[in-house]
């Protein structure tokens, strides 16, 4: 299933097998469109060996669809490297089911950033959270990568069934950032691969903004409010609205809860590869020891309900325009290192259970909640203004990078 807009083009993901001698280095392929028959040719830019059963997941483009509604286009692989495709049938051709809209949903994107406190890396997994959460309509966190202090059980089957595939089993050592679950990236450099980091300077906002790019095909928003006196159980409201008429919708709504200001052992090796990250924004790890005992955390992950989705929280047959609301309870047990946590949050996803993506989101400040920093306006007592880095830690006058004085972001150099 495929959500478009009129007007642009469509992309489809086809998983070709080969089963000739000869490998495949090109496909042209048939398609209905708006009831008409189309053509489309595609070189594959790394060829399938001329092994029988080799697979490979391969992109076509589509033409821009004119009509709003939905439509079932099967597309048919005529031709293999220019010559008639010697496989028919059935296993020539498949059916994708586009929803084509006249306008789009206004997009979030949502950027689970995976990390684990004992990798020296996990400072571009905390900066990462911290700039992605200044760009418009994202929101980002972070989970646990393994059985941490903080590590939310709800999330622990979850890498096996990311979109990544092999770049977060190969490299789970590394903080990774599922945008969507549609994108994989570093949550600090923005690349896609291990082989391929770049400049290690802040780069993922661009992986989100193609993100942002796309069409989605409903709103969410969310109400909280805490459920008990200790602040343990809190109850959501979220209210989902389509864009199109669905029938055997495949929606689910999950929900997850993050915390400031939360305790835990940060490992540093960027205090050993200081020329390597000149950014402002990672001046506080270049100067930081190795080990950070009792570091302030902003922006994780404490609780959730099933991250694939709540059965029965959006229903299968759906009228565009209309308001569909779901109301739940989530247990937020207090665990060490958040005693003195703030700013609770509570955040709506809405997943579609086929593609296993976020269709779009909502994040809210649970009210009786205090922020984690209030006011840094007071000064000390040689009149000096008091600062902290983006990340709550309070520093001294010798700090150099960005820091927030008087409530205000600046640069020290």
């Amino acid at each position: 299933d495929l959500v478009a807009l009129v007007g642009q083009p469509i992309s489809v993901s086809l998983t070709l097998t080969n089963q000739g001698a000869a490998g495949v280095q090109s496909i042209d392929y048939t398609y209905t469109l708006d009831g008409e028959s189309k053509e489309g040719h595609l070189d594959l830019a790394t060829p399938i060996e001329a092994m029988l059963g080799v697979k490979k997941t391969v992109s076509v483009e589509l033409e821009a669809p004119q009509q709003a509604g939905q439509q079932e286009i099967e597309i048919q692989i005529t031709k293999v490297n220019g010559s008639a495709n010697g496989i028919t049938g059935k296993k020539a051709k498949c059916s994708v089911v586009v929803t084509v809209l006249s306008e789009s949903a206004e997009r979030k994107a949502v950027a689970e950033i995976f990390y684990n406190t004992g990798n020296g890396y996990a400072p571009r997994a905390i900066v990462g959270s911290q700039l992605l959460n200044q760009e418009e309509n994202v929101i980002a966190f972070l989970i646990d990568h393994y059985s941490g202090a903080q590590a939310v059980e709800s999330y622990a089957d979850f890498q096996k069934i990311v979109t990544s595939e092999s770049f977060i089993n190969k490299y789970t050592a590394y903080p990774i950032a599922e945008v969507n679950r549609a994108r994989t990236t570093d949550p600090y450099t923005g690349a896609t691969a291990a082989s391929n980091y770049g400049q290690n300077h802040f780069g993922a906002a661009d992986v989100v903004k193609a993100t942002l790019a796309e069409a989605t095909e409903a709103s969410v928003s969310l109400k909280a409010q805490w459920a008990d006196k200790d602040k343990e159980k809190v109850s959501l409201t979220a209210t989902t609205n389509f864009m199109a008429d669905f029938k055997q919708a495949p929606y689910r709504l999950a929900f997850v809860v993050i915390k400031d200001n939360v305790k835990e052992t940060i490992s540093n090796y960027i205090t050993y590869y200081k020329t390597a990250y000149a950014d402002d924004d990672m001046a506080e790890w270049r100067e930081n020891p190795y080990t950070n005992t009792d570091y302030a955390l902003n922006n994780v992950a404490v609780a959730s309900s099933d991250v694939n989705g709540i059965t029965g929280s959006v229903p299968s047959t759906l009228k565009a325009g209309e308001d569909y609301t779901y109301e739940y309870e989530l247990d937020v047990p207090v665990k060490d290192g958040q005693e003195e946590a703030t700013n609770a949050r509570a955040i709506a996803l809405l997943i579609n259970r086929y593609t296993k993506e976020i269709v779009n989101a909502d994040i809210v400040t649970i009210p009786g909640t205090a922020t984690a920093i209030k006011s840094v306006a007071h000064e000390l007592a040689g009149g000096e203004a008091v600062c902290y880095s983006v990340s709550g830690q309070r520093v001294d006058a010798s700090y150099k990078g960005l820091v927030i004085m008087n409530g205000k972001k600046c640069v020290r150099k």
